[in-house]
């Protein structure tokens, strides 16, 4: 008798990944993505693309085999490539999408971007009551260590 099949609910990751391509991925995740892919002692020596394993996280709410079967198989029909058939991919593919995408939760939870341009968007600027205290601070010839503390409490 056969055990039932366990889905994961990836509609948090796929969240996050909608408006980021896999060269613009962070790369707390891309380390994260490859390491998953390297350590899987059941992949054997046959390794699943990264591309591979980006598209299904990004195009499906629900790791199930099915769906990634047919997520992967059309991401290699729009690369006219050939693609996986037999069942055992499926499963293969699904176990390394489901740790890939707990993976990425992890690195949520701790508060990462997986988006690796976000780090370079525009960030707050100093009030002038800010800058009147940094200014002041320096006028009394203090050393930088100061400075820069009290830069911190004001982030």
């Amino acid at each position: 008798m056969a055990r039932k099949a366990i889905n994961h609910d990836n509609q948090r990751v796929q969240n996050e990944l909608e408006q980021v391509t896999l060269s613009i991925l962070s790369l707390e995740a891309r380390n994260a993505m490859r390491t998953v892919i390297q350590d899987a002692a059941y992949l054997g020596k046959n390794r699943v693309p990264e591309e591979d394993v980006y598209y299904i996280l990004r195009n499906t709410t629900e790791l199930s085999e099915e769906a990634v079967l047919q997520s992967l198989k059309t991401y290699r029909q729009m690369k006219n490539m050939e693609y996986p058939k037999g069942k055992s991919s499926g499963e293969k593919y699904k176990r390394i999408c489901t740790e890939v995408a707990k993976s990425f939760e992890g690195i949520l939870d701790n508060g990462t971007e997986v988006h690796g341009l976000r780090k370079y968007a525009e960030k707050k600027l100093l009030t002038n009551e800010q800058i009147i205290a940094v200014q002041a601070l320096l006028a009394t010839s203090v050393d930088a260590q100061s400075v820069i503390d009290l830069l911190i409490t004001m982030k």
